[in-house]
């Protein structure tokens, strides 16, 4: 399993003003391009490559994009990344990767707009086996998903922010998935033009003279406070490493997490979590196990309730009212005896701490019971690597809201 670490941090504010240059006029009725230029600092790895402990290689990536809205939401495009790899004393080598995306814009009518990506990519960008990610003479599959920040710094000129990450579907019995973190420049350009598709959300605000008619309401509302929300999560991996005898056995990472949370308002919560860590290696001969113990904190936020925080308000998933959908982003802090990079040294000392930024959604039945699922990387804050590997496991969990 490969380790590494993230150099980059992104720093930024961003001043909620006015409704000016509102998300729902270039985003929902223009075609834009976007670019964005990501340099990476990554430790090598001296027991596959025989480089020194301290060594570095950089990995650059250069992007550029194009979209159209299908409608006020949705916008569907392409994207071309250019990846540069380049280790001390070792020529530049560099990969391609394609995709074709579908943009989802869960504020289109604020300043600040947030969606979600996914698509379906191509690439020779090999992240395998333990060694630094290199150019592939076979293509792989990917599953891109990520979220994203569009913030109008001029009326045609956005900020966008975010990350994605590349989960792999067909390629090397050894390649794992990557996330690419940018900062970049979405221009909008062209005329505005009649979309090809409509969607259920009402009139544009912007032509109120407009024949006023009964639109379909998306949203669930609930003026019911929540107060307090209990859950259990897990994650969990598994992966093979053969022996040089021969014989092939498996690793094993299993994870619980109870986690308290206070609701501040309906819009976001934090809390404090436990952890049990169990790990297991069939590989070696005898086998081991070990197992780690962890604590940590967290804040989530739903960003659909940022308009009226003294309500919670989630999408409706079909047409009654028993089941609604509430997408999430947040952060959690963690401080363990464990760690996936270094699984067999589990419980022996409490030193590695780290930050995940995720985002993922939450299904609610009923008010009270949930099924949250999050994906995030996990960015070491210390010397020590991080609690999970640099990619993050996926999170799913169970939550009960009491105490109205």
């Amino acid at each position: 399993m490969r380790s590494k670490k993230l150099s980059l941090m992104i720093l930024g504010a961003m001043v909620l003003q006015s409704h000016a240059f509102a998300q729902f006029g270039p985003w929902s009725s223009m075609p834009s391009a976007n670019a964005h230029f990501t340099p990476l600092r990554f430790d090598r790895y001296p027991d596959a490559t025989g480089a020194a402990g301290n060594e570095k290689y950089g990995e650059n990536t250069a992007h550029l994009g194009l979209t159209v809205p299908l409608n006020e939401r949705l916008r569907v495009g392409l994207l071309a990344n250019l990846i540069s790899i380049r280790a001390q004393g070792d020529p530049v080598d560099r990969a391609l990767l394609g995709a074709a995306v579908l943009q989802y814009n869960l504020t289109p009518r604020r300043r600040l707009g947030f969606y979600l990506e996914t698509g379906y990519a191509l690439s020779n960008h090999c992240t395998c086996g333990s060694e630094e990610s290199y150019s592939s003479q076979e293509l792989i599959h990917f599953l891109p998903m990520g979220f994203g920040l569009d913030y109008p710094l001029l009326e045609r000129a956005r900020l966008k922010a975010g990350f994605t990450n590349y989960h792999p579907l067909k390629g090397p019995e050894d390649v794992y998935n990557f996330t690419q973190p940018f900062v970049g420049l979405n221009v909008y350009f062209g005329q505005k033009y009649r979309l090809p598709f409509h969607s259920k959300f009402g009139e544009s605000p912007e032509s109120p003279e407009s024949p006023q008619r009964e639109s379909w309401n998306p949203y669930w509302t609930s003026a019911k406070r929540r107060t307090w929300n209990f859950g259990v999560s897990s994650s969990g991996a598994s992966w093979s490493g053969p022996e040089d005898g021969g014989f092939e056995g498996r690793h094993t990472v299993f994870s619980v997490f109870p986690r308290l949370n206070r609701w501040l308002n309906q819009a976001v919560m934090v809390g404090a979590q436990a952890g049990f860590f169990r790990y297991s290696n069939t590989v070696d001969i005898p086998a081991e196990s070990a197992t780690g113990l962890g604590v940590g904190a967290q804040a989530r936020f739903y960003p659909l309730s940022f308009r009226d925080p003294s309500q919670f308000r989630a999408l409706k998933v079909g047409s009654g009212q028993g089941l609604q959908f509430s997408p999430t982003f947040g952060v959690e802090f963690h401080f363990t005896s464990f760690s996936w990079e270094e699984p067999e040294l589990a419980g022996q000392q409490w030193r590695y701490l780290d930050l995940q930024p995720h985002v993922g959604f939450v299904l609610t039945v009923e008010e009270n019971f949930s099924l949250f699922w999050s994906y995030g990387p996990y960015l070491s804050l210390g010397d020590a690597p991080a609690t999970a590997a640099f990619n993050g496991p996926l999170i799913l969990g169970l939550e009960y809201d009491f105490g109205r």
